[in-house]
């Protein structure tokens, strides 16, 4: 489940990055296709993502409950970072 949204979060990001002049314009809100809202942010230099809103995701799911390791199930996915330590890439 996290895999599908991580996958779809960084083709999302690499469709946006080739029409993007500049690192920050990265920065912001969106909503995925699973209805899922991600908030783009940048810290110390690294961008990252964490999710702000679920909008009935999953049929009102919200907890991570599809992911592989067991221990982390029971973890919220509000405000759970999804995206880390992302870095501009100034090369073409």
């Amino acid at each position: 489940m996290m895999r599908f949204i991580t996958i779809s979060i960084l083709v999302f990001f690499i469709a946006i990055n080739t029409h993007a002049q500049r690192a920050d314009d990265i920065i912001g809100n969106y909503r995925l296709p699973n209805n899922i809202d991600v908030e783009i942010y940048k810290q110390d230099g690294r961008y990252f993502g964490k999710i702000i809103g679920l909008n009935n995701f999953n049929k009102g799911q919200v907890k991570d409950i599809n992911n592989p390791d067991k221990l982390k199930r029971d973890e919220y996915l509000l405000g759970k970072v999804i995206i880390e330590n992302l870095k501009f890439d100034t090369k073409e």
